[in-house]
């Protein structure tokens, strides 16, 4: 049982070697990403360092989701992916073009839509009995 436990703080200690490493590595990255997503820092619901990445989870619209692209870009990081057109949620990993950053640093994005409404999409018939009550 006790070398269970040393075994999981072992584990967790390395886990948070890995994490400081991450930051005092990448510091002025963070900062740059920090600044240029700082006009939609109200949108920002969580932020994460989870090496190999830093974990951003952003509600909004698409005005919001066009920012962070926009902004991640000019940082030099991409998405091979977009979402859909009627998308709800929205993840992706961004790479930073220098493929010498691109293993030690990533950014995972998690967003999801907050302008969502139910809308008819199409109708169909359905056959149901119909009661009437008749005293005899």
């Amino acid at each position: 049982m006790m070398d269970q436990v040393n075994e999981n703080a072992t584990k967790n200690m390395a886990r948070v070697r890995k994490t400081m490493a991450l930051i005092a590595n990448n510091e002025k990255l963070i900062c740059n990403i920090e600044s240029a997503l700082s006009s939609i820092n109200s949108k920002l619901m969580r932020a994460l360092v989870e090496p190999p990445s830093l974990d951003l989870y952003y509600c909004g619209d698409k005005e919001v989701l066009h920012t962070i692209f926009k902004e991640l870009a000019k940082l030099e990081f991409h998405s091979t992916s977009r979402p859909g057109k009627k998308f709800t949620v929205f993840t992706s990993y961004f790479e930073h073009k220098d493929p010498e950053k691109r293993e030690d640093f990533k950014i995972w994005l998690n967003f999801s839509s907050t302008v969502c409404e139910r809308k008819v999409v199409g109708s169909k018939m359905v056959r149901e009995d119909v009661y009437e009550v008749i005293c005899v």
